[in-house]
């Protein structure tokens, strides 16, 4: 069995999951970033930042806007080996 976190949509967050669960996220374009959110019209935390401190098992990717997919893809495949 694999357990998931729900909405854990910031690094301070992220800190408090065990490495060995994975985390269920929102993911949104405001401007030109590509912020974790789940609402939309508010900034929330940069998805590569939050990248940078990922060590955990599965991400689930809730995403939100249309068309940020390749951009996600690119910062995944850039910073999760």
């Amino acid at each position: 069995m694999e357990f998931i976190a729900h909405r854990i949509n910031t690094i301070a967050e992220l800190s408090q999951v065990p490495i060995e669960y994975g985390v269920e996220l929102d993911l949104r374009d405001y401007g030109n970033r590509l912020i974790l959110q789940h609402e939309p019209f508010t900034d929330g935390e940069d998805f590569e930042e939050y990248l940078k401190y990922y060590q955990h098992g599965t991400m689930i990717l809730n995403i939100k806007s249309e068309r940020i997919e390749h951009k996600v893809l690119e910062l995944i495949n850039k910073y999760i080996k």
